[in-house]
């Protein structure tokens, strides 16, 4: 699958998408261990009345840093019982001020307090998967 770069840093990205309701469908490192990808299956497109959503990548490049914490809720509950959808939905997608010359973005799914991920990086991007 070809991929296109739709966004190349934080402040379009956070002016063009609004990720809130979208669902993370992939995380995984890339290009030597540096770049974090977060997949997201992007709920936008059928409220602009397109036929389906697309799948968008957020690409954070030189991450120095990324916490992941899921809620222990999650997993407590017996699988079969668990909405994956639900609990990876994204409810907030902000961009945190730091001092060392880094983006620190939190992804926040499920609850609003304590961020899903936190990540430190150099760069954001976003592509069209």
């Amino acid at each position: 699958m070809t991929e296109l770069i739709i966004a190349n840093n934080i402040e379009e990205i956070e002016r063009e998408f609004d990720f809130t309701d979208s669902i993370i469908i992939d995380v995984k490192w890339i290009n030597n261990l540096t770049d974090l990808l977060i997949g997201i299956d992007y709920y936008w497109d059928i409220q602009d009345a397109k036929s389906q959503t697309r799948e968008l990548a957020l690409i954070f490049k030189d991450c120095l840093k990324a916490d992941f914490c899921i809620n222990n809720n999650l997993l407590l509950m017996p699988k079969e019982e668990i909405n994956f959808d639900s609990w990876n939905t994204i409810v907030l997608f902000k961009r945190v001020p730091n001092n060392q010359g880094l983006h620190q973005i939190n992804i926040n799914t499920f609850d609003y307090s304590i961020p899903w991920a936190k990540i430190f990086c150099k760069e954001v991007i976003l592509e069209q998967r």
